[in-house]
């Protein structure tokens, strides 16, 4: 019975996979061409990359169970917990006008990394002292041009109940350009299919997306002002890390990997 479980998984993954694929190849080399040719804004990028993320989100059969109202005004620095690669199309999905910050390593990966370079990328070289520091201005610079920012502030994705320490740069950033900043709360209802496990950025996705709904919770918080960055990320992290928790008792214990099945 598992083993036809699992083929009929991968009967509806695989061709996940290829219509993704070839839609990034229909919406990347044209728009790469635009680009060069100086006939695509920067705004007509984005709106191409909102149409591209929701269309995901339906061939990929998630559900997203929003709360909370997003702010979208210009210039708002968003920040986020990160679960997964899939997050920033969920997010962008419902931000429309913002950069995202992302690793370098994104460049590398065929396709997908001129598409997000294509669509509007900050890479960030954590290794490198110099790179975050330039990444830091270049975050100050789009918020003060009335771009906004897409940020993950734990700096890479957790597969634990309780997230990463949130780092203070992205905060700093915002009361440098004095800035809004807009927390939100994100969490999947199967973490043992979706929580990003698998080194393989492949195996990851054939395990995620072999069901046929991915059910996500999303919160978008009140946008708030700060005047220190320390407790502004203090605050902001408390405030995600408990609305987590509140979406993970609708977890289903026999469901999780056996590191999560301790209770909170």
């Amino acid at each position: 019975m598992k083993i036809i479980y699992q083929a009929l998984g991968m009967f509806l993954a695989v061709p996940r996979l290829f219509i993704l694929v070839l839609s990034l190849m229909i919406t990347v080399f044209p728009g790469i061409l635009l680009k060069r040719t100086k006939l695509l804004s920067q705004n007509s990028a984005f709106m191409i990359r909102t149409y591209w993320c929701k269309f995901i989100i339906i061939l990929l059969g998630i559900r997203i169970n929003v709360t909370g109202q997003i702010s979208l005004k210009p210039g708002t620095l968003f920040v986020c917990n990160h679960r997964s690669l899939i997050d920033a199309v969920i997010l962008f999905s419902h931000i429309r006008n913002g950069y995202a910050i992302s690793k370098a390593e994104l460049k590398d990966y065929p396709i997908l990394g001129s598409g997000a370079t294509l669509s509007g990328i900050i890479y960030v070289d954590r290794s490198n002292k110099e790179s975050r520091s330039s990444t830091k201005d270049a975050i100050i610079k789009t918020l003060k041009n009335n771009f906004s920012i897409l940020l993950f502030p734990e700096g890479t994705i957790s597969t634990e109940r309780e997230l990463l320490p949130f780092k203070k740069g992205g905060f700093e950033a915002a009361i440098e350009s004095s800035s809004q900043v807009s927390p939100i709360a994100l969490e999947y209802m199967d973490p043992k299919s979706d929580f990003w496990f698998k080194d393989n950025i492949l195996v990851q996705f054939l395990m995620m997306f072999s069901k046929v709904r991915t059910i996500v919770q999303l919160h978008f918080f009140d946008s708030m002002m700060g005047n220190d960055a320390v407790i502004l990320c203090s605050e902001i992290q408390h405030m995600v890390q408990n609305k987590v928790f509140e979406f993970q008792k609708n977890w289903k214990e026999e469901d999780l990997p056996k590191s999560l099945w301790l209770k909170v």
